[in-house]
């Protein structure tokens, strides 16, 4: 898809498309080096797609953001929530789901190398 096409996405569907990608990349990192069991390895990948998680790799890319990802971020911040996430505030919750619109489109816009760059932010412990 190009660029502009893209950006003509509503804000939570791209948010929709980050989350899975977040999520299989995290899970993919963690498959290659865990050796526990199924059990133990959600547990480790739920450490890093969670609205916290996700809220602290924003605040990290926004260090490095280009102005058209931090257009989109800033789209997918603000827009109409229809719901939140268990056990965290309104404001993480709109942080993650900024984080996961960038990652949705850096996916649609297929830039590999920039969306790995993005997603390693989430897997850098505090």
């Amino acid at each position: 898809m190009e660029q502009k096409e893209i950006l003509q996405i509503q804000s939570q569907k791209l948010a929709y498309v980050g989350d899975a990608v977040h999520t299989l990349f995290v899970r993919n990192m963690f498959t290659k080096t865990h050796k526990g069991n199924v059990a133990s390895l959600s547990r480790e990948c739920n450490k890093f797609c969670n609205a916290a998680a996700q809220e602290r790799a924003y605040f990290k890319f926004l260090k490095i953001a280009t102005e058209t990802e931090k257009e989109v971020a800033n789209r997918a911040r603000n827009c109409t929530l229809h719901h939140s996430a268990k056990n965290f505030s309104i404001e993480s919750y709109r942080h993650a789901t900024a984080f996961e619109a960038v990652v949705g489109f850096l996916y649609l816009l297929d830039d590999a190398k920039r969306l790995e760059q993005i997603l390693m932010l989430s897997m850098e412990e505090e």
